[in-house]
């Protein structure tokens, strides 16, 4: 994608991994001491990342013109998606669950300072800030060094200033809990309804790689309606199960734990691709 430049110590990056120009990844005051940027990652021009210690998940996304710095480790989990202009300070540790969205122009903190301490100041800490798993920060939501839970949602333009708990709605300034009033972010769904969901999106995958021409067979909706067997439905290289598979060729992708078989085959990176950002998959423990 264009000239880019890492300064690490030891750098690792996985396949598929696309990185924009004038991006700068290593750490503040020289060459971090680690970076390791996972499979099918993309970071778009002109991003910064500083950080003495940098771990970016498979699948993640980072838009233009995002800045991650600080002193300490930040570590980004598998599937998450950042807007472009956002900005991540790690002077203490921060941490990023798995699928999570960190929309546009918002900023998360894990300092609070700028007064001299000499003269008295009484706000000069730092935290560590982490944010859950699936949680979604809204355009431009400002986080001070907080924990934010699973599922939580944050609305667009909110102020963070204490722990956010999982599944809740929070928005304003300074943010409050709004569930009671929009309800919660994330319902139960039955494994039978969610293996229905994959289901129809593994048929949809194939029906669009036959109408872009660059699936040869393709497949009839008679063929499409009887494929479902034993509680699993297999179309080309990838399977989609809602009981345990042993592995069997193809790249399984179990609705009952969120796991797949990461076998990097071009099916499976194809179909990862078309699930996100709306549906997340992790690798089978192991892999």
């Amino acid at each position: 994608m264009g000239e880019y430049h890492v300064n690490a110590h030891a750098y690792k990056t996985g396949d598929e991994v696309r990185i924009g120009e004038r991006t700068q990844i290593g750490a503040i005051n020289g060459p971090s001491d680690e970076v390791h940027i996972g499979d099918s990652v993309f970071i778009g021009p002109d991003v910064r990342i500083l950080a003495p210690r940098i771990t970016i998940g498979d699948y993640c996304t980072i838009h233009h013109h995002t800045t991650i710095y600080g002193y300490e480790e930040v570590v980004i989990g598998a599937c998450t998606w950042i807007g472009q202009n956002a900005v991540l300070n790690c002077t203490a540790r921060l941490s990023i669950g798995r699928g999570c969205t960190i929309s546009a122009f918002a900023n998360v903190w894990t300092h609070f300072s700028g007064g001299d301490m000499v003269q008295g100041c009484n706000f000069n800490r730092r935290k560590a800030a982490a944010i859950g798993d699936d949680a979604w920060l809204g355009v431009q939501a400002t986080l001070a060094p907080v924990a934010v839970g699973e599922k939580a949602m944050i609305l667009a333009g909110a102020v963070v200033t204490k722990d956010i708990p999982p599944n809740t709605v929070w928005g304003g300034n300074p943010a409050v809990d709004l569930t009671a009033k929009l309800g919660q972010p994330y319902s139960e769904i039955s494994l039978e309804e969610k293996f229905a969901m994959m289901t129809d999106l593994l048929r949809e995958y194939y029906r669009s790689l036959r109408e872009a021409e660059s699936f040869a067979r393709g497949f009839n909706d008679h063929e499409f309606s009887h494929a479902i067997q034993g509680g699993r439905l297999q179309l080309g290289g990838i399977t989609v199960a809602m009981e345990r598979m042993s592995e069997d060729g193809t790249s399984i992708f179990d609705v009952r734990d969120r796991t797949y078989s990461k076998l990097r085959t071009p099916e499976e990176i194809g179909f990862m691709h078309f699930l996100l950002p709306r549906v997340k998959f992790y690798p089978r423990a192991g892999k």
